[in-house]
């Protein structure tokens, strides 16, 4: 297949994604310290089709997270896989497989810093996509201290990180 079609038959995956409403919501980039936890809140819109003139959700029946990867599909190695017994205790799915993807990435590592994709995959192929936008996890090595007050205007000094 040449190069035009390729991008072709990506265009209109795109086109036919948003005009049945599916997509990915992703959070801004996130930035944590290494050692530490960070929460990537994410929510998707499920494809939907007719049916007898009502809009009916197509069910999923797999949801992914991969890194560095446009399409997070097939064979793409995963962070995260609902159809897997071997995924990394680290990373721990906080979604469902009905509207929220939210992923929380423990005890982060410098191989942690990537783009992350979230991928919904259905046996009905129209309802099977990836959020290609993605979410781009920054991890610093560095301490950070977090200063704040509550109610009574105490102050309350956080440090995390390796310094």
């Amino acid at each position: 297949m040449a190069v035009w079609d390729k991008n072709t038959a990506w265009c209109f995956m795109s086109l036919l994604a948003a005009a049945v409403g599916i997509g990915v919501n992703y959070p801004g980039p996130v930035c944590g310290v290494k050692g530490s936890t960070v929460t990537l809140p994410c929510t998707f819109t499920p494809a939907t089709v007719k049916d007898n003139g009502r809009e009916v959700q197509i069910k999923v029946t797999r949801v992914v997270w991969c890194q560095n990867h446009l399409l997070c599909h097939l064979t793409t190695p995963s962070v995260y896989d609902s159809e897997s017994r071997n995924n990394d205790p680290r990373y721990k799915y906080l979604g469902d497989k009905s509207s929220t993807c939210t992923l929380q990435i423990s005890d982060l590592q410098e191989g942690d810093n990537a783009t992350l994709r979230f991928r919904v995959e259905a046996k009905d192929g129209r309802g099977s996509f990836t959020g290609t936008n993605g979410v781009k996890v920054t991890v610093s090595g560095k301490s950070i201290i977090i200063t704040a007050s509550n109610k009574n205007g105490s102050i309350l000094i956080i440090t995390e990180g390796l310094g």
